[in-house]
């Protein structure tokens, strides 16, 4: 199809060729809609809050089987305890919005089992919705886990069009060898309805 779609219409294969429909909303009637960040999530920054900072900061990607894009904050030091950085990401809920899953943000991570992070979400306003728990890594590099940073209660306050907050601390520990402490968050994966 050569003729352009109007505002909210996607391209799409149809048994006649390709036209212009409709776009999913992810929100009328219901149905399921997913918006999935990728590292170097769009709009996010590297935050340094002052204090215990010194550690390496990278972005890079897996690989094979997964091939998951990721933040990885590594230890720099072999003394002196933990360090931390932040990644901080602005999203907005999209239009058509009407509701979130149970399990509405989810954060891929891996990481050795002496690092750590903890996600908190804030509504524009700077009013934290929810802190999570201080999650450790698995103790593998290879292979990604997913764990649910927020549910539909926590962020029922928020509704399509409104601008929230995702501040992941990634904390590592100063070991005996540069770089054996270190945490790697993946994807965003936020689920709604």
């Amino acid at each position: 199809n050569n003729q352009p779609g109007s505002a909210g219409q996607v391209l799409s294969t149809t048994a006649t060729g390709t036209d212009w429909i409709d776009a999913p909303s992810g929100g009328s009637g219901g149905s399921p809609g997913k918006m999935v960040l990728s590292a170097e999530y769009a709009g996010a920054v590297l935050d340094a809050d002052g204090t215990n900072n010194s550690l390496n900061m990278t972005s890079d990607n897996i690989g094979t089987p997964t091939f998951m894009n990721y933040y990885q904050a590594s230890n720099s030091l072999v003394t002196g305890g933990t360090n931390d950085f932040d990644v901080i990401v602005r999203i907005t809920i999209p239009d058509g919005f009407t509701g979130w899953d149970a399990s509405a943000i989810q954060l891929a991570n891996s990481g050795t089992t002496n690092a750590s992070y903890q996600a908190t979400i804030f509504n524009t306003s700077g009013t934290a919705l929810v802190t999570g728990s201080t999650t450790n890594g698995t103790g593998s590099a290879a292979f990604f886990s997913t764990s649910t940073i927020a549910t539909n209660a926590n962020l029922s306050s928020l509704s399509a069009g409104d601008t929230f907050v995702i501040a992941i601390k990634m904390t590592v520990t100063s070991v005996a060898v540069v770089g054996n402490s270190f945490m790697r968050i993946g994807d965003i994966i936020i689920n709604y309805q």
